[in-house]
């Protein structure tokens, strides 16, 4: 009974997050903060350099452990089940609404969120995404199958890991891998390390195989401002997939860049750029007040829920 009220406990408790830059005063004009949503697997740190970056030109971020990662206690859920705890994320901390920057996996909860909730979404930066024709492969379709499939993607992760964690083995990894900043490099290294981690992108790889085409189906309703961009050596998510889904939405638009998968490690000026552009395109609103307990930690960028201590 303990732990059945545990889990539930943890069911409701609203998404850790890490801050970046200093929110607007209540009551003024500007632009809406930006929420960071990392990959699978990922955890809030990932965004480190991307969040320096844009609290640099002024502006606020908040990057959330996803369900299943980092300090989450929520296990990890579908794309849809992301989009409702984002949206219990935002109305927790009273954010009206956002420019949602998502990499890899979390490209399909960023158009999830917009479908479902548009009021929400002012804008959005979608990096390498999954969601357009081509995301899902083959080898996607092996690594979802059962024991095998799963066993396969956790081992392999572990290895990754390794790899990309120690200098000497990094060097042996191709292009958008093994030449990533060596904090950089550590910082998604250690995103894959723990076993829940791995377990949750067992999970999500399910997802990605079983819910993405109705996903797909909404694209046409997803209205809000969109830049996807991709690397020209991409070796997860096809170049042309990312194309497509830009092709496939009614307010996108497409940017190839020189990278890998790992854009927000490898050209994080280049994500603050495209955030600034998108936002330049929206209306500035007045800003609402942000819940009281919202503070700040002895770090000063991690956003924590002080009355779920």
């Amino acid at each position: 009974m303990l732990r059945s009220a545990q889990i539930a406990s943890a069911l409701h408790e609203p998404l850790p997050a890490l801050r970046f830059g200093s929110p607007l005063v209540s009551g003024t004009s500007g632009p809406p903060p930006v929420l960071l949503l990392h990959g699978q697997p990922g955890r809030a740190s990932v965004w480190r350099q991307v969040g320096d970056e844009l609290a640099t030109r002024g502006l606020h971020a908040l990057a959330i452990d996803r369900p299943g990662y980092g300090r989450s206690q929520r296990p990890a859920v579908g794309f849809g089940g992301n989009a409702d705890a984002i949206i219990e994320f935002l109305d927790h901390h009273g954010i009206e609404r956002v420019t949602v920057v998502a990499h890899s996996w979390a490209g399909a909860v960023a158009l999830a969120l917009a479908a479902a909730a548009p009021d929400r979404v002012q804008s959005m930066v979608l990096l390498a995404p999954v969601g357009g024709r081509g995301s899902v492969n083959l080898l996607d379709r092996l690594l979802a199958l059962p024991v095998v499939g799963w066993g396969a993607l956790r081992g392999g992760l572990r290895m990754g890991a390794w790899l990309l964690d120690r200098d000497l083995t990094r060097r042996l990894l191709p292009a958008g891998f093994g030449d990533l900043e060596p904090m950089a490099a550590k910082r998604m290294a250690g995103a894959a390390q723990p076993l829940n981690a791995r377990r949750s992108a067992a999970v999500e790889q399910q997802v990605l195989v079983n819910e993405l085409a109705a996903v797909r189906t909404g694209l046409s309703g997803v209205l809000a401002p969109t830049l996807v961009m991709a690397g020209s050596h991409d070796l997860i998510v096809p170049t042309a997939a990312s194309r497509a889904l830009a092709d496939e939405m009614p307010d996108a638009r497409f940017d190839l860049v020189d990278a890998g998968h790992l854009l927000p490690s490898e050209v994080p000026g280049l994500i603050a750029d495209a955030v600034e552009r998108m936002q330049a395109l929206d209306l500035v609103l007045p800003v609402a007040p942000v819940s009281d307990d919202v503070v700040d930690d002895e770090l000063g960028d991690e956003l924590v829920c002080a009355s779920c201590s």
